[in-house]
């Protein structure tokens, strides 16, 4: 029935519909799986500058997992996108360049886009900012901005950062702070987290031992 409503918003061109008509033809769980559809009302979202669309096309081409690879049209769409601060479209842009792998590696490009997407608060970015920082190869090293940006990651349950957090914080031998993250972290099921909570409760080396609590974890 809901297809059938985005149907009429559809042929109205009305942009949303066209986007989530795409989405079912894509995902192919409610009816069966239809590429080109998808792609036609992708493309015809797209058009009417429609950031979703353009950025599940990036992804698409990005990914070559239902059409042939095409790293350019990738690039294309995510800058559309890119273009209305979409936040995960200019994260992905960053990668591409940071990584290196499929185009011409350019680091300040890469850093360029990953602080756009970070200015949105989107976790990942901080993320990445904050190895950035952190390993130091590419620009000057600076712990306490490296920190904030794990922090502010953290703050939005992104686990890979309080997984990173525990991990600075056990290293330096400050216990507590390392248990809060590290429990962040294996609240959002990391399972490194986890393991190392409960090894730290079972060896009682740094915390008083506690086999219920270590029991819990593994």
């Amino acid at each position: 029935k809901a297809f059938e409503f985005y149907e009429l918003a559809a042929k109205q061109n009305y942009p949303e519909a066209l986007y989530n008509l795409g989405v079912i033809l894509y995902e192919g769980e409610y009816i069966d799986h239809d590429i080109n559809k998808a792609l036609n009302y992708f493309e015809l979202a797209s058009i009417q500058n429609f950031s979703k669309a353009q950025y599940n096309l990036g992804v698409i081409y990005a990914e070559g997992k239902f059409v042939q690879k095409d790293i350019k049209k990738a690039i294309s769409y995510y800058q559309l996108a890119a273009e209305k601060n979409y936040s995960e479209a200019l994260f992905n842009l960053g990668l591409l360049y940071y990584q290196g792998e499929e185009i011409q590696k350019d680091f300040n490009k890469a850093f360029h886009y990953f602080s756009l997407a970070a200015s949105q608060n989107y976790s990942k970015a901080l993320y990445n900012l904050g190895l950035i920082y952190f390993e130091g190869i590419y620009l000057q090293k600076n712990l306490n901005k490296a920190i904030e940006y794990f922090e502010r990651a953290s703050e939005l349950n992104y686990a890979e950062a309080q997984f990173f957090l525990g991990n600075y914080y056990y290293n330096n031998k400050e216990i507590n702070k390392s248990i809060y993250y590290y429990e962040l972290a294996s609240n959002n099921n990391n399972l490194e987290a986890i393991f190392i909570l409960g090894d730290v409760y079972y060896q009682g080396v740094f915390i008083p031992q506690n086999i219920n609590k270590a029991i819990q974890y593994f």
